[in-house]
């Protein structure tokens, strides 16, 4: 049957289009019945159809009219199909009388089917291929009008507008279900990171330190007490590095429970300072901040994540004592936060690549940590629809500078 059918029905391309459309043997649907019913009223004819061409047949999304068995069929092989010539000429098909249309007159369709009269305009799956023909048809010769024409052009419109619109609904809600998995999995890590993971690794440290104090007791060898040492340190980094790695998955999904409110930036900061009393007793640094702070809309809790890690990077990358000083400026609806050390810079051949999660830009024998505190930062400042960058030069300290918006009509949040 394949040699009588035009390669153009054939083509791979446009059989997968039209798969894809979901289409082909599908129920009966409001919309599509809608059009063809509209057809028969508009252009006063019996016959309606949205024609979807396969490789050997044509599949009736609706109809109107037909007879039997092709009424309940809702298909017929293409030697019963005007609709197949639409789809391989590329434009559409205007019949006035097919028992002498050279094109269509040895049709089965003509004489089983009673086409007479056939003006069919091609639909367009969302990729462009011609995937069959919306069409009216006749049962006695007819000319169309031009009238008639515009009007089936406009249906074949609304059809394609039709399939293309429920195109991109299947494609937002897979994409939409991808995202959903995605966070279900980093949330499922997260919670291993937290809790799997971090359980026996506590287990390990607490028997090197029972190791530890034994040894003490005895005699140990400074080599054994060498191995302990660093046994501790690569175990405490780790703790670090799963605690860091399940914060930074955390902010990535922030449950949409957490809410945004009007705050002053005093709370967060004092917040951090707190939480860094120690290391800055540690380092003498000084921290200075000015009296009077804006108020911003965000998270405390992020909020403070934020400037704790930007303080305590300041006093870490630091060969003297320690300066930290904290300011703001309001400028264009933007509140400006700026954090400024003394500390040893940052090369500029960096471009960036600061905030990148596990990016280290100086070895463990340096400087600790594990790359995820400006990674951190940076999420941060993203859920809060803002900005950060910084201006640096080595051996001359940072700036960073976060940019937030403005908070609309601050007002308590009683």
């Amino acid at each position: 049957m394949h040699s009588k059918v035009d390669p153009a029905i054939l083509d791979e391309t446009r059989l997968k289009a039209l798969r894809e459309t979901r289409l082909l043997d599908s129920l009966n649907e409001e919309q599509f019945d809608r059009l063809t019913d509209l057809i028969c009223k508009l252009l006063k004819v019996p016959v309606a159809l949205v024609s979807l061409v396969d490789k050997d047949r044509q599949f009736f999304k609706s109809q109107q009219g037909l007879p039997e068995p092709w009424k309940s069929k809702r298909e017929t092989p293409l030697s019963h199909s005007f609709c197949q010539h639409v789809v391989s000429r590329k434009k559409p098909l205007i019949i006035s009388n097919a028992p002498g249309d050279p094109l269509v007159k040895n049709n089965l369709a003509t004489t089983e089917l009673n086409v007479t009269a056939y003006l069919g305009m091609p639909i367009k799956s969302p990729n462009h291929e011609i995937i069959g023909s919306i069409c009216a048809i006749n049962r006695i010769p007819h000319d169309w009008t031009k009238e008639e024409i515009d009007i089936m052009m406009t249906l074949a419109e609304f059809t394609i507008t039709e399939i293309r619109l429920r195109h991109e609904l299947r494609t937002k809600e897979k994409t939409e279900y991808k995202l959903r998995k995605a966070n279900e999995d980093l949330k499922a890590f997260s919670y291993m990171a937290s809790h799997d993971l971090r359980a026996p690794l506590s287990t390990v440290i607490g028997l090197i330190h029972i190791l530890k104090d034994e040894q003490n007791n005895g005699v140990a060898s400074d080599k054994a007490q060498n191995l302990i040492k660093r046994i501790l340190m690569a175990s405490k980094h780790m703790s670090q590095l799963i605690s860091d790695s399940s914060k930074y998955i955390n902010i990535t999904n922030e449950p949409e429970s957490i809410s945004f409110e009007h705050i002053s930036l005093k709370d967060p900061l004092e917040d951090a300072i707190n939480n860094l009393d120690q290391v800055i007793k540690e380092n003498n640094a000084r921290i200075s901040i000015p009296e009077e702070l804006p108020l911003i809309r965000g998270i405390r809790s992020l909020m403070a994540e934020l400037l704790q890690n930007l303080m305590a990077n300041a006093i870490k990358y630091c060969r003297e004592k320690p300066e930290v000083v904290v300011s703001t400026t309001e400028t264009n609806g933007q509140i400006s936060i700026l954090i400024k050390d003394n500390g040893i810079g940052i090369s500029e051949n960096c471009n960036g690549s600061i905030f990148i999660p596990y990016k280290r830009l100086h070895s463990a024998k340096e400087f600790n940590g594990n790359g995820l505190g400006l990674a951190i930062c940076k999420k941060i400042v993203q859920l809060h629809s803002g900005d950060i960058s910084y201006q640096s030069s080595p051996g001359k300290g940072s700036t960073f500078i976060v940019k937030l918006p403005q908070p609309k009509n601050p007002v308590d949040n009683r």
